[in-house]
């Protein structure tokens, strides 16, 4: 199985705390936050920033400065708004939840996406928020 980050220069993960719900989360990159935030010119992105999953949590981004950036700060909904049928588990293709429904489709969409992702024609880094592969999240 290919990984579809394999060929970006990722720094080391590392964690922090998220300031809301108290819970570990890994660093992001420089360039998922730069296309996750909106008008990213207008803020001090100069620092690591982590990603908080927790749909429960209104927070997107945290920096270890007291920075949190939140579903308002984003350039399009995420994750943390949707239903469960909703939610998005490839950013890079479009897929839902509700999309791999059965064993057939999820098959089916995980061979199409491990296709594109060998012909490195996903973009993780810029598409998914968390800034990591969804391969993982498809079982």
């Amino acid at each position: 199985m290919s990984d579809c980050c394999n060929n970006e220069v990722v720094k080391p993960a590392k964690t922090a705390i998220c300031p809301v719900n108290g819970q570990a989360y890994k660093s992001v990159t420089q360039k998922t936050l730069l296309h996750q935030v909106s008008q990213p010119w207008q803020r001090n992105l100069n620092q690591d920033y982590y990603y908080c999953s927790d749909p429960d949590c209104n927070v997107i981004y945290f920096s270890n400065q007291g920075d949190v950036l939140a579903s308002d700060d984003m350039r399009q909904s995420h994750s943390h708004e949707s239903s469960d049928a909703e939610l998005t588990v490839c950013y890079c293709f479009d897929v839902s939840i509700a999309d791999i429904s059965s064993e057939a489709a999820k098959n089916r969409i995980r061979n199409y996406i491990i296709e594109q992702t060998k012909k490195q024609l996903c973009e993780c880094s810029v598409r998914n928020p968390s800034g990591s592969c969804c391969l993982k999240d498809i079982k």
